[in-house]
This record gives structure tokens, C-alpha cells and sequence, in this order.
């Protein structure tokens, strides 16, 4: 098998659109905010979990309460790097992955 670095495209595991890989290689690609997003929020949860050297308390304090977004705010983009992310003009229906117009020129 060759080495990811000297391909030059290769099909995406989750919504098999086939990418090309630029001069930049693999450092070239978006990160996967969904995927991180799912990361950063096991990593929080097994160092706040039950078990975790954090818990002390017998009692557990009730969760925050997260607001929840209407139908009438902005998608944003999962692959900006701006802070705060640019609005959405697009989604892959396949992967539920949002863009930006200049997220999505990149691609």
C-alpha cells in the first residue's frame, strides 16, 4: 500500500467525494469539525465523569442548561478557521457538513 503522501486523491470513508490532495499534501485538508467536535466532547466527559479524579462530591451538580438554537439562526461554517465562524452558504447533504463560500471554494 502506498503511503497517503504520494497519492494524489483518494475518496472521502464518509461520503465517498473523491479529493485531491494539493501541494500543501495532507496538512492541505480541513479538519473535521464534526469529528472533532465529537473528540473534544468525549475527552471533557471522561474527565468530568463518575469516575474521574475530578468527581469528589457524593452530590452531582445538575447540568448547565445549553442554549438550543432556533430554526431562525445562522448556519455556520465547519471548516472556518475564523472566530466566529462565517455563515453557511452550503451543506453536503450526505455528510451534514456546512461551508462557507470561501470554505467551499477551497474544496
Amino acid at each position: 500500500s502506498e503511503p497517503i503522501q504520494s497519492i494524489g486523491a483518494f475518496q472521502c470513508p464518509t461520503c465517498r467525494y473523491v479529493i485531491t490532495l494539493n501541494q500543501r499534501g495532507l496538512e492541505g485538508l480541513k479538519r473535521n469539525v464534526t469529528l472533532q467536535n465529537i473528540i473534544d466532547r468525549y475527552q471533557k466527559a471522561s474527565l468530568s465523569g463518575p469516575n474521574s479524579p475530578n468527581e469528589t462530591r457524593r452530590e452531582r451538580v445538575a447540568p448547565e442548561k445549553t442554549a438550543m438554537t432556533s430554526p431562525s439562526d445562522p448556519v455556520q461554517c465547519q471548516f472556518c478557521e475564523q472566530d466566529p465562524p462565517q455563515e453557511a452558504v452550503k451543506t453536503c447533504v450526505t455528510c451534514e457538513v456546512s461551508y462557507c463560500e470561501e470554505c467551499l471554494k477551497a474544496t
